[in-house]
């Protein structure tokens, strides 16, 4: 019997759509038609998303270049089992700022997201028969504000950790800052405190620092003593008066 899958297979496979008429010798008035279709992969994911409104892709700002963004997948019903590979389509959009590197997407830039709330870039996915799909994605830049706010204060000041939200991983993660310096201010001048934010160690090691401020200066005025009125007919020695300077 005619094995017709195997015979195929010798078919050129970038054909999307193929009609094979097969001529039975053994009965010659018998056309026998059939018909293959082989389909391109339908779509990709980047960790099991399409972009979409209610499936956003988010990558922070200000995380260092390298930063892997997620891992690349792809729908192929005709081609289960079939190995894909992953380019970008040249010249489109932000794909500059992104590279690929196996089946993984990594940041090659530090984002700011004051310059660019969101990122377009085009990706194609080749199966191994040569069919291909290209889809593009919508990367959201998340704003880190990481920013503690200086402080001044005329006497002494305590601070009090800042709370801030980080990315984890790929999520965001509220963390309470740490700090090896003394958290009370009493000396005059400016010190500086430096605030580390840490993912726990069950997600990921990343790290932010930031620099906080506290300046102590005398802003306040000395109190303004009330003065008596001194009347006399002969010689007055005065005694210089005191007041309070907080």
């Amino acid at each position: 019997m005619l094995n017709l899958p195997t015979f195929y297979s010798f078919l050129h496979p970038y054909t999307r759509f193929l009609r094979l008429t097969v001529v039975l010798l053994f009965f010659p008035f018998l056309l026998f038609s059939h018909t293959i279709e082989t389909l391109a992969p339908t779509r990709i994911y980047i960790d099991g998303s399409i972009g979409s409104t209610s499936s956003p892709i988010r990558v922070f700002e200000n995380l260092p270049v390298g930063t892997l963004v997620g891992r690349l997948t792809t729908d192929n019903a005709t081609n289960p089992t079939s190995t894909h590979s992953y380019t970008f389509i040249v010249g489109f959009n932000d794909n500059h700022r992104y590279r690929i590197v196996g089946d993984q997407l990594f940041t090659a830039e530090i984002f700011d997201f004051e310059q660019a709330a969101t990122h377009m870039i085009q990706i194609r996915s080749t199966d191994d028969l040569g069919m291909f799909y290209d889809k593009t994605f919508t990367i959201t830049i998340e704003n880190l504000n990481l920013e503690v706010p200086p402080v001044t204060s005329s006497c002494s000041y305590t601070l009090v950790p800042p709370v801030r939200e980080i990315d984890c991983g790929g999520t965001a993660t509220t963390v309470t800052g740490t700090t090896t310096s003394s958290l009370t201010f009493s000396t005059f001048g400016v010190h500086e405190v430096l605030w580390t934010f840490s993912c726990p160690t069950s997600t990921t090691t990343a790290v932010f620092h930031v620099l906080q401020e506290i300046t102590i200066q005398d802003t306040d005025p000395p109190v303004t003593p009330t003065l008596s009125t001194i009347s006399s007919i002969c010689d007055v020695t005065l005694i210089p008066p005191t007041t309070t300077d907080a």
